[in-house]
């Protein structure tokens, strides 16, 4: 977890998403961003990560899938947005 008051950057800084990439040893297609905010998406797509738009009033997260997970990125976030 990144806690921008900690870390000295936020969302949509490249160097928020570089932080944690680094800290979770992991490559941006192996992570999905979930935000209502569209400008910290279009960073993070710039970047590589997969992005999903949400509606104003689900929290904020960003789902970490890990290596192996495919192109099933959709459905999963999907999945775990309705459950």
């Amino acid at each position: 977890m990144l806690e921008s008051s900690l870390e000295g950057t936020r969302k949509p800084e490249e160097q928020f998403y570089l932080k944690l990439l680094d800290r979770l040893k992991l490559n941006p297609e192996e992570v999905v961003v979930l935000d209502d905010f569209g400008q910290n998406l279009k960073t993070a797509q710039k970047m590589g990560f997969y992005t999903i738009k949400v509606h104003v009033g689900v929290q904020n997260r960003m789902i970490i899938l890990g290596s192996g997970w495919g192109k099933g990125h959709k459905q999963i976030a999907d999945h775990l947005l309705n459950t």
